[in-house]
Formats: structure tokens, C-alpha cells, sequence
């Protein structure tokens, strides 16, 4: 991950309050687009020795499989339009089943919106640090389980967005995917997958409420260590009792104290002039 940036991805409870930003940032004609690219597959193909079979997944003898197969590797094939939407050497992708590799790798369909063509890394493990956080909204089980859940014939659709901030947050890169999947007879499936990365640089202007709130959602905070060792440390209900509720004053509660403090005295403030 590069200095001076900040990795959000839909999962993440505070969300909310970035996409707030962003529509902000929007209203206020704070973007500039520079790079727009998509990548896009139909019909996700398996690792079936097959190749009349390449849409069946769990094999002919596992047919109770066939969801959980194909999770995971509609999981492998979602992360790899990302890399391929992202500009990423494909060289540094991680493989999956040969087959299933080569089949997919070769529908890839790659379109440059904006030029030039962006590159979100420049090493295999800067690339990398940005596909272990894009796997956390489609890991293999959570594909499954919605699928699990559909009748033949029925679509399930699994949208998702990773947003990037960078430079201080003078850029924001935007990762838009769009993701359906449809079982089918024969254990097999229909899907679609479109990656789109739009990159925006950040306009100087005056920083509304939102947007300050998100400057200060990404700056550094780093847990102690002593604080894992504490825990790690605790040796029964007493001593469990009073250090995680609180009774033990340190650095941070004192902190947390005077910020509460001074919260306090900004409401009285305000009371009194109204």
C-alpha cells in the first residue's frame, strides 16, 4: 500500500459516511475524471476436464458441490476482472485451476473509456496488498450461499464497490463491480461479471461536513501492542472483569476523557447562546 492511502471496501461499517463524501465531493464539482477502464466476462467456465462440460460445476458425482464449486471459482475469476480492470501486469496473478485459468483468462474482454490505459500497482506486492482487500467482498461461501438460496432458472445479483484513496486524499480510485449468477440444470451456471475502475483526482475547495469526516476516518491509528499482550495476558474472570471494562485507566481512556471534556463544554457553549 502506498504512503498516504486508505483502502474502503462495501463491507466496512463506516461505508456510509465515504459514500456521503464522495456525493458531496460530486455536488461541489470537486472531480476530475483521468482514467476510466472495464473489464468484463460472460458465463464463468469451470475446471472440468470436459469441454463440453466447461459450465458444470462440482462433477458429474458431486452434483451437492455444484454451488460451493462454483463459489470458488467465481470468487478466483471476480478478483482476476479486477486485476485486469485495475491494469494489473497479469504476470503477478494468482492462478487457479489450470483450466478454469486458461478458459476465463481467454474471455477477458478489456475496454480503455478514458485513456491512457491506468495501472493501479507497479509491483507484484503492492498488487497483491489490493486483491487480499477486493477478496473480502467475495469470499467463496458468500457466493454460495446466495446461491444456495435461488430456484433453477432464478438470478441472484451480488453489486459491490472498493474505493482508494490516495495522495492525502487528493485522488480516489473507484472499483465498481457488478456480478450475476444463475443456476441452471445439470449443475451448471449463467453468470456475468463487469469490473469498472474509474480514477478521479480530488479538486481543492472547502471541505463540507462529510468530507471532513471521512479526512478524519483515514488518518493513522495504530492499536498498542502492549494492549494484545494485555489481553493475551488476562488470567481469570476478576482479572478479565476489570481490565476489559474498563477500570484500568491508560494513555488512551485519559485521552478519550479530555476529548468527552472538551465535547462537553462545546454543547454548554452552544446551550447558553441559544
Amino acid at each position: 500500500m502506498m504512503e498516504g492511502e486508505t483502502i474502503f471496501v462495501q463491507t466496512d461499517p463506516a461505508f456510509n459516511v465515504v459514500l456521503l463524501a464522495l456525493q458531496e465531493l460530486r455536488h461541489n464539482n470537486r472531480f476530475e475524471v483521468t482514467h476510466c477502464q472495464r473489464a468484463s466476462i460472460e458465463d464463468i467456465e469451470s475446471n472440468d476436464e470436459q469441454e463440453v462440460h466447461k459450465l458444470r460445476f462440482g462433477g458429474q458425482n458431486a452434483p451437492n458441490m455444484a454451488s460451493e464449486s462454483f463459489g470458488r471459482t467465481a470468487s478466483a475469476v471476480l478478483r482476476m476482472c479486477m486485476l485486469k480492470a485495475a491494469g494489473i501486469n497479469e504476470a503477478w496473478w494468482p492462478q487457479i485451476g489450470p483450466r478454469a485459468n486458461t478458459r476465463n483468462q481467454a474471455k477477458l474482454q478489456l475496454e480503455v473509456l478514458i485513456q491512457p490505459l491506468f495501472s493501479l500497482a507497479n509491483d507484484r506486492s503492492t498488487a497483491r496488498h489490493y486483491w487480499w482487500k477486493y477478496d473480502q467482498l467475495y469470499p467463496h461461501f458468500r457466493i454460495q450461499d446466495t446461491l444456495e438460496n435461488l430456484n433453477i432458472n432464478d438470478e441472484g445479483s451480488m453489486p459491490s464497490m472498493m474505493l482508494i484513496f490516495r495522495n492525502n486524499c487528493t485522488e480516489v480510485i473507484e472499483i465498481n463491480t457488478t456480478f450475476t449468477a444463475r443456476p441452471r440444470e445439470q449443475h451448471q451456471f449463467n453468470s456475468t461479471v463487469s469490473v469498472t475502475c474509474i480514477v478521479r483526482e480530488i479538486l481543492e475547495g472547502k471541505d463540507r461536513p462529510h468530507t471532513a469526516r471521512l479526512k478524519e476516518l483515514i488518518q493513522p491509528f495504530n492499536i498498542p501492542d502492549e494492549y494484545f499482550k494485555e489481553v493475551m495476558n488476562l488470567k481469570d474472570e476478576n482479572d478479565a472483569r476489570h481490565y476489559l471494562q474498563g477500570n484500568k485507566d491508560d494513555e488512551n481512556s485519559e485521552e478519550v476523557k479530555e476529548e468527552d471534556s472538551e465535547e462537553d463544554s462545546k454543547d454548554d457553549s452552544k446551550e447558553s447562546a441559544n
